[in-house]
């Protein structure tokens, strides 16, 4: 749509730095007046919805985690003009090394009663970068405290790509990483292996050996920030534990009192 959001737009060419208008609505007719949701919404370079290249700009049942991002505008356009429809705006991005330059943008919408209550699984979230929170377009705040956790309850775990990084200038662009590469599974095991160092030593002066494989990882991990360790932790995490169940066994005893 165009900025006015009063039609569909004609051209379907955007340049990096322009901001791309969305509009989800759905036809109530004869039906109890509905809430319309953008449960996620996930771009790929190709229409198939099951590309190994991928990048979800929302989430988490209604979590617009592109707005999360540096210098990123994208978020939910408040207050609807319709409980029935739904805008958001997203900034313009491509994926690093495709020379096709086309994007598919495929999402999955969803309805409640329009009065029901927004919760964790129904909502629309933006990330306000001037009050550091989570913000609904309707609801209270804590509907969108699980955008934060990255976890909403029955939210689909999607595969996920690093922040996207942004190029100098005088307008905000940026690309998407092209693909997987082994230095991100790399930088996940080197990750995996300094967390381990340190559960098994503990806290002193050999914790400096898995402090730095951490560094090691996080920098071959392509990560741009907290944003990628975040997204990552929980499976590092649970990689920790399988490594030390096959480790052995250092004298350890744990007292309660």
């Amino acid at each position: 749509l165009p900025d006015d959001w009063s039609a569909e737009r004609l051209s379907t060419i955007f340049q990096l730095g322009e901001v791309l208008h969305f509009q989800a609505g759905v036809n109530t007719e004869n039906h109890a007046p509905l809430r319309l949701f953008v449960d996620n919404c996930v771009a790929t370079p190709t229409p198939d919805r099951s590309s190994s290249l991928q990048y979800p700009f929302i989430d988490f049942s209604g979590c617009l985690v592109d707005g999360q991002l540096d210098d990123a505008t994208s978020t939910f356009i408040s207050p609807r003009p319709r409980p029935d429809v739904l805008q958001f705006a997203v900034d313009a991005f491509k994926f690093a090394g495709d020379s096709s330059n086309l994007i598919y943008v495929i999402c999955h919408l969803k309805v409640s009663m329009a009065d029901q209550a927004p919760d964790p699984l129904n909502k629309a979230c933006s990330f306000n970068k001037a009050s550091n929170l989570w913000a609904p377009v309707e609801g209270t705040r804590d509907v969108c405290s699980c955008c934060e956790m990255r976890s909403c309850g029955l939210a689909r775990h999607s595969r996920r790509l690093h922040a996207p990084s942004r190029w100098q200038g005088g307008r905000a662009r940026r690309e998407l990483p092209s693909q997987f590469g082994m230095s991100q599974y790399a930088g996940h095991l080197w990750m995996v292996l300094g967390l381990a160092a340190i559960a098994i030593t503990g806290f002193n002066s050999h914790s400096l050996t898995g402090l730095q494989f951490i560094f090691i990882g996080y920098r071959l991990g392509g990560g741009s920030g907290e944003v990628f360790l975040e997204r990552q932790m929980n499976q590092i995490i649970m990689s920790t534990l399988t490594l030390l169940l096959c480790l052995p066994k250092p004298n350890l005893s744990i007292s309660f009192s």
